[in-house]
């Protein structure tokens, strides 16, 4: 197969030669085989990555860290529906300051709701909506009168500390 029709172009792709037309691409005879050692090595490494996910939580039952508060752009108390990150096992919660500043705090909590860390972002306040761009690796929290908080994978996640 020719490399042009082969590559997708993306910023963090990375590519794995192999020797075989569109038919036989995933048609291995023996886990012996290099290319079958290739693609195993490369789904290997992608199972290890993950995306974060965005999603809604009932954070009605959440305890935010002192000086920080759950609050949302239009959304009434109690937040049964209330908008994280969920991310390699953690939930990734935007906060806001309880002096209303224009800043959120990222708050990653482990299944037990135990704190793990806390990253400043500055720019934005009262969560509204959060945004993942995979190409990028960025994660942007909108919050109030369209102000926007962008942060790089590597500067959230707790494994990379």
């Amino acid at each position: 197969m020719d490399k042009q029709s082969a590559v997708l172009q993306l910023k963090h792709e990375q590519q794995t030669p192999l020797h075989r037309d569109h038919r036989e691409i995933c048609r291995f005879s023996h886990k012996e085989e290099e290319d079958y050692k290739a693609v195993r090595k490369q789904i290997e490494r992608l199972c290890k990555v993950s995306i974060p996910i965005v999603s809604t939580v009932d954070g009605s039952n959440f305890t935010a860290p002192e000086g920080l508060k759950l609050c949302t752009e239009g959304s009434p108390y109690p937040y049964t529906s209330y908008p994280v990150l969920l991310w390699g096992g953690y939930t990734y919660w935007p906060l806001s300051y309880i002096d209303n500043r224009y800043a959120m705090a990222i708050v990653a909590t482990d299944q037990r709701n135990n704190i793990v860390r806390t990253v400043p972002a500055n720019g934005a306040r009262y969560i509204r909506k959060i945004e993942v761009n995979a190409a990028e690796q960025k994660i942007s929290f909108h919050g109030q009168a369209d102000q926007v908080t962008s942060l790089s994978w590597q500067s959230l996640d707790v494994r990379s500390t």
